[in-house]
């Protein structure tokens, strides 16, 4: 499975409809933050099955201001959790618990935002 995969705001909608569950991490190339949730994201991916979808949006760039405005982001690094194109939920945070945040989307919960891991 690819990632990450460099998303613009407006691509999201096309991304979201190809697999049933999508991770879109949001982040800024100054957050050194970063890396803790990229190594989860990128294990997850390598072994990850073929119904989600993991991608990445820059949201210091111009054209993914208004999506992190539109979906009330407060911070970095942070997770956003789609079920098709619906948003479950948005986690913020470096410690969260990826996979476990997958696996309640998958039996149709939400995602943990106590951001524990």
């Amino acid at each position: 499975m690819e990632f990450p995969c460099s998303l613009r705001a407006d691509q999201l909608p096309a991304f979201l409809s190809k697999r049933p569950y999508a991770v879109i991490h949001l982040d800024a190339s100054w957050d050194n933050l970063r890396h803790a949730i990229l190594k989860q994201i990128e294990h997850l991916a390598a072994s990850a099955n073929d119904d989600i979808s993991f991608g990445y949006l820059d949201i210091d760039l111009d054209h993914n201001r208004e999506h992190a405005k539109a979906i009330g982001l407060l911070n970095v690094p942070s997770c956003s959790y789609y079920r098709g194109e619906e948003l479950v939920g948005t986690v913020i945070g470096m410690n969260q618990d990826i996979a476990a945040n997958l696996a309640a989307i998958r039996a149709g919960g939400r995602p943990d935002r106590s951001n524990r891991c």
